[in-house]
């Protein structure tokens, strides 16, 4: 029997959604409805991402798209619409087909169409539609220069076509022929370079071979034993035939033998039909989207796309989840998963039916696909070689959570079971009984507790052997989520039955003002426990797997829920100013990228701290939440102080703390503040705000020079016996040291002495020499002073980068001194005056020596 393609698409269509929706039975539970006010409706807004790349259409029931230089025809169940090539509509024809073809002489300007619609062909002129006579049942046909090609399941019939239609008197039909087959059944037909080639049957078992077509009908395989063939094209302009099949659209050339040669492919492509184009490839999705590829496959450009789709089109989405400020999708058909996060994300890898998502705290994102797989991927790297897979041998897996200890909860078509801390290895059944049917599981927001829907109930498991009942739920219900307060949320086709604790409602579901209800017995719930661009907190997230979409409502407003208990309230850490004391772990490092949070909750972000980064963590303790940890964060950027909540497992163990440089210290600057955490845009605490100068204070021990997001150097001191404040270093003077950072005029440096690592600092307290310091080797020092290196010891000054400048005694034997030594300028001064007075002496005694030999001139005469 021969299947139309509008039937084979619905066909398809809906084992789409058979093999991805979840089967449920149909056991009888009254909804009861609360009698005093009937509820209203609970109204859906579409969790959509528009690409601003991409023209966004209606099309109805799309079967065929053809393209030509004036532009592209979709062909449909009513209507064949034209749209421009700048992706505008330019003419909607009342022509229904399954195929179409466009003729045109004169440029641009169309004469007429042609359509193939339920085995008939019709062309359409004007307003005017002539169907040809013929008593075949076309299944497909072809347009090669001015002959058509009408194709039905055991002939072939060539027409002429002219610039008034089809004409009728050119008919010739020949009744096609194999030697390998007793009887012809074919489909598809596609013409190359004056070449019919036609899909048939293969008479090797259920494969199909493409054959040309003789003259005289006689068929010759040209490619063998394929797969199930879905559509045929050709394109002269690349001689290229292209065959599209369910696993694969490839690229045949024709070789010398003639036959095909596969060129190029690409596979895990949802198309439906194909058509070829001057060096393109159009193809139409199973979401009714229109695609250009180039003539290798190597590029897909979505051209249209359905006016109610994101990005890419959900196709059979089943699963949600909502964790880290973003929505996760399972989107099973496309093989992705969708972030909704800061901006739209796809996972660059494809997955074979993803049917669940979940994430926990640390980031990690598990994806159950491919029927007994979970991919377990950290710090959003979603490649192979990042992957921890848990293969699940109890069954397909249809749904997955995760805790905050890392256990997984895994519901299969075998039962339910627990991954304890996510191994492989120890994964065990839940329950007691193999009799129950579980339909979908859930982790109550905040309480981690295991709810689980079976036919007609939800149960809550108080340990992982014990199911207690909780409600009654309706025989279609196909999904559950449970809030903070455990008010239970049923999800069925028409409604969500809300269960709390005492009495029940349902409320329908409506979009746009009209009652809606989900395409079929499989959908998703989730509670929005987030804030982004796309959804907000105390959202209601369902997913409708068969029709692929996913809505948002407001769940706080019609539905009651509850994601924070009433009674805790915000303490104000930051702004307050009564001294405590935190002991050590006050500091802590972010272990990765964490989003901050007003609430220990995840609302929109009020913060964001980057991996590496500090924070401080006051000891405050949680009582409803084992997730969270309250901190504080300089904003430096708004000068403030940021306080809010970050998952606990963001941050690292405390930071350890060491030994103050000095046991006590006195402050340096009249009017120093004291603040009760190590940051300027702290509070001051309470009657410590002005400390005047010389007050001394203990030192106690903190994290090593520890720096503010400011650059500033904290101490940590002791305000008495029982409170602590923080310090900063350019008031405080630790010992010896005077908290001035100018750099002094270094004029000398340290040196080894007898392979000495350090010289001593001393300095002189009544007439004796204390150590108080040690200067490594290298260290520039400025000679307080006249530097005379016949002394012992001479004075310097040096600056220490987190204590300050200190001024002490070094023995002059570690110093190497840049300038003139008062030795050298001594010395030389004795030798001057020695040699000045040798010459005077000398001068003296020549001239005296001179006397004696000249004559008496008296007493020689």
């Amino acid at each position: 029997m021969t299947v139309g393609k509008r039937t084979r698409k619905s066909i398809i269509a809906a084992v789409f959604a058979a093999l991805c929706a979840l089967a449920f039975g149909s056991l009888f539970c009254a909804r009861t409805a609360l009698a005093e006010d009937a509820p209203a409706k609970l109204s859906l807004t579409p969790v959509e991402v528009q690409n601003t790349d991409i023209t966004y259409m209606c099309f109805d029931s799309p079967a065929f798209v053809y393209a030509d230089v004036a532009g592209i025809l979709v062909a449909g169940a009513n209507s064949t619409v034209a749209v421009s090539a700048e992706t505008e509509i330019t003419a909607n024809y009342a022509l229904p087909a399954d195929k179409v073809y466009r003729h045109a002489e004169h440029g641009d300007h169309a004469e007429y169409l042609i359509a193939l619609d339920g085995g008939e062909l019709k062309t359409l002129r004007g307003d005017a539609v002539n169907v040809f006579a013929s008593d075949k049942k076309f299944t497909d046909f072809a347009v090669g220069g001015d002959k058509l090609y009408a194709l039905a399941e055991n002939s072939l019939t060539t027409l002429s076509l002219g610039a008034q239609g089809i004409d009728q008197t050119t008919a010739q039909t020949v009744e096609l022929m194999s030697d390998e087959l007793s009887s012809v059944h074919a489909e598809y037909v596609a013409v190359l370079d004056g070449t019919v080639y036609v899909t048939t049957d293969s008479a090797f078992g259920r494969r199909q071979d493409v054959c040309t077509v003789a003259e005289n009908g006689k068929l010759t395989a040209k490619l063998r034993q394929s797969n199930e063939i879905l559509s045929l094209a050709a394109d002269g302009s690349v001689g290229n035939v292209y065959a599209l099949t369910r696993d694969e659209l490839a690229a045949y050339s024709v070789s010398t033998s003639g036959g095909l040669v596969k060129k190029h492919y690409v596979r895990g492509a949802l198309f439906s039909v194909i058509h070829a184009y001057n060096g393109s490839v159009y193809a139409l999705d199973s979401l009714n989207g229109v695609h250009k590829l180039s003539a290798d496959l190597s590029s897909d450009r979505t051209l249209l796309a359905a006016s109610s789709s994101a990005k890419g089109f959900f196709n059979t989405p089943t699963g949600v989840a909502v964790k880290n400020s973003a929505l996760y999708i399972a989107d099973s058909m496309n093989g992705r998963v969708a972030i909704y996060g800061r901006m739209a994300e796809y996972v660059g890898r494809q997955f074979i039916s993803p049917v669940s998502v979940a994430c926990d705290s640390r980031g990690a994102v598990y994806v159950a696909y491919e029927y007994d797989k979970i991919g377990v991927f950290d710090n959003g790297d979603f490649s192979a070689d990042n992957e921890r897979v848990i293969a699940v041998d109890s069954g397909a897996v249809k749904q997955i959570a995760v805790d905050y200890d890392g256990n997984i909860y895994i519901l299969t078509d075998g039962g339910l079971y627990k991954s304890a801390g996510g191994s492989a290895d120890k994964i065990e059944k839940i329950g007691t009984t193999n009799e129950t049917h579980y339909k979908a599981i859930t982790l109550s927001v905040g309480r981690e507790t295991l709810y689980a829907l079976t036919d007609n109930a939800v149960v809550k498991f108080k340990d992982n052997k014990t199911a207690v009942k909780v409600c009654d739920a309706p025989s279609d219900a196909v999904s559950i989520a449970v809030d903070i307060a455990d008010n239970a949320f049923i999800l069925a086709p028409d409604g969500i039955t809300v269960y709390n604790g005492t009495t029940t409602k349902t409320v329908p579901l409506a979009l746009n003002g009209e009652a809606y209800a989900l395409g079929g017995k499989s959908g998703h719930i989730a509670l929005c426990t987030v804030e982004n661009e796309f959804v907000s907190h105390g959202d209601v997230i369902i997913t409708d797997t068969v029709r692929h979409r996913i809505f948002k409502a407001d769940g706080k407003t019609a539905l009651g829920v509850k994601l924070i208990d009433d009674s805790y309230e915000v303490p104000d850490v930051a702004g307050n100013t009564d001294p405590e004391y935190y002991g050590e772990g006050l500091i802590r490092t972010a272990v990765r990228d964490a989003d901050v949070y007003s609430l220990p909750m995840e609302t929109r972000a009020v913060y964001t701290i980057k991996a590496g980064r500090n924070v401080i963590v006051p000891k405050y303790d949680l009582d409803e939440t084992r997730e969270y940890s309250l901190i504080l964060i300089d904003d430096v950027e708004n000068g403030k102080l940021v306080q809010g909540y970050v998952y606990k497992n963001a941050l690292s163990e405390p930071l350890p703390y060491s030994s103050p440089p000095a046991p006590t210290g006195a402050i340096y600057n009249a009017a120093t503040p004291i603040y009760k955490y190590p940051s300027r845009n702290a509070a001051t605490v309470r009657d410590y705000s002005a400390v005047e100068q010389n007050v001394k204070f203990i030192m106690l021990d903190f994290v090593e020079s520890y720096r503010d997001d400011y650059g500033y150097l904290w101490y940590r001191v002791s305000l008495d016996s029982k409170h602590e404040g923080y310090v900063l270093s350019i008031n405080i003077s630790t010992t010896d040291y005077e908290p001035i950072f100018i750099r002094p005029a270094y004029d000398a440096e340290i040196i080894s002495y007898k392979n000495s690592k350090f010289a001593a600092g001393y300095k002189l307290q009544d007439g004796e020499y204390i150590k108080i310091a040690e200067l490594p080797t290298g260290t520039k020092v400025e000679i307080v002073g006249a530097f005379d290196s016949s002394k012992r010891y001479t004075q310097v000054k040096y600056v220490d980068a987190e204590r300050g400048t200190l001024t002490c005694y070094v023995e002059t034997v570690y110093i190497e001194y840049e300038g003139i030594n008062i030795v050298l300028i001594v010395a030389v001064i004795v030798i001057v005056v020695t040699v000045l007075l040798a010459a005077i002496i000398i001068c003296r005694v020549m001239r005296n020596k001179k006397k004696r030999l000249e004559p008496d001139d008296e007493h020689d005469r």
